[in-house]
């Protein structure tokens, strides 16, 4: 009797545990080949002003991070005549209201590849563009992301961050970013021509 007591049990808790590892795998908020990132590793002065941008904006629910350059130029030239990208090494990040033309081809967008990576907050969606966009089927990431809520007909609501790469520390900018007496380091949208 104690023995099929006892394999009785071991079967139950078994089945519970698997049951467990297939929750788990179903609470990501996006479909693959979407990866949902972990954020207790982030910094936590990034997360606390991403947090604090998101909740500011009652009617949207998608979001976009993605990294920008500097570029040092001198004072008073033109916005083409850049001297030397990313004079130091911090990095530059903006996040904004997702739009359905913020990917892919056009004037107004801001990455040619559509993001694989996200963050979800409590059912906010932060979509997180990185440089390996590139090897997944965009087809696919267009569809998933297609079928968020985006806005339209408006400027999306927009800030950047510059996240310290040495110290757990993020600062809201404004444009320009830097300023000396010679220089001033801008931010610049597109890629400059090489």
């Amino acid at each position: 009797m104690n023995l099929k007591i006892f394999l009785s049990t071991s079967i139950f808790i078994i089945l519970l545990l698997a049951s467990c590892n297939k929750k788990e795998e179903n609470q990501h908020a996006l479909p693959a080949p979407m990866e949902e990132i972990d954020t207790t590793h982030i910094k936590k002065s990034l997360l606390r002003e991403i947090k604090a941008f998101v909740d500011k904006q009652d009617s949207c629910k998608t979001f976009i991070l993605y990294s920008m350059l500097f570029y040092k130029m001198k004072k008073g030239a033109h916005n083409d005549a850049c001297i030397g990208c990313r004079d130091q090494f911090n990095e530059l990040f903006c996040i904004r209201e997702a739009a359905d033309l913020h990917f892919g081809e056009g004037e107004f967008t801001v990455r040619r590849n559509y993001p694989h990576k996200y963050i979800d907050l409590n059912g906010i969606i932060v979509f997180v563009s990185s440089e390996d966009d590139a090897f997944y089927d965009q087809n696919k990431l267009k569809s998933i992301y297609e079928s968020c809520k985006l806005i339209e007909g408006r400027v999306p609501t927009m800030q950047t961050f510059l996240v310290y790469d040495l110290k757990d520390s993020c600062e809201t900018i404004q444009y320009p970013c830097y300023s000396d007496s010679t220089y001033e380091y801008k931010i610049k949208l597109t890629a400059p021509d090489i």
